[in-house]
């Protein structure tokens, strides 16, 4: 009998262990990708799927028949319900990088082996007519983590 009372003890004390792991841990903050699947409409969940994906505003219309004017206002406003919804997305850490710098997708993409949707939120996300600096002034940027601007570095201007 004692041996049977050890085992629960050490099973208590596991999930004690794991309680208070998951009690204490940080939630889990979700990405655009998260938002973009729990939207209920289907023809909106697709249309902001696929711009996140890369599709151009032309491309998408045309499946949808619909203008490139209208594929943007749909993208724009789940975008802006997403920001009143969540605050935060898990790819806003890049965001200082897309709206400061003359980063391509390419570059991006590469450099912090990050999808696609990634670089289109953060693009999405950023003023349109912001002016940007050359990527090259982004390694001597004290506000850039020293991580980030590595990733740069190694995958951008060390081929």
């Amino acid at each position: 009998m004692q041996y049977i009372n050890n085992n629960k003890l050490t099973v208590s004390n596991r999930m004690a262990e794991i309680l208070k792991h998951v009690i204490n841990a940080e939630p889990r903050i979700p990405s655009i990708i998260d938002y973009a699947k729990s939207i209920k409409d289907s023809r909106s969940r697709n249309i902001l799927l696929l711009r996140l994906s890369g599709k151009t505003l032309q491309e998408i219309g045309n499946f949808y028949s619909i203008t490139r004017e209208r594929v943007r206002q749909i993208c724009s406003k789940f975008l802006r319900s997403a920001r009143r919804k969540f605050k935060h997305f898990s790819e806003d850490k890049y965001l200082c990088v897309v709206s400061k710098y003359q980063i391509s997708c390419k570059d991006f993409t590469a450099s912090f082996n990050e999808p696609v949707s990634t670089f289109v939120y953060c693009k999405a996300a950023t003023r349109k007519n912001a002016r940007k600096m050359p990527l090259e002034s982004l390694l001597e940027d004290d506000n850039i983590p020293v991580s980030m601007r590595k990733q740069v570095a190694r995958a951008v201007f060390i081929h």
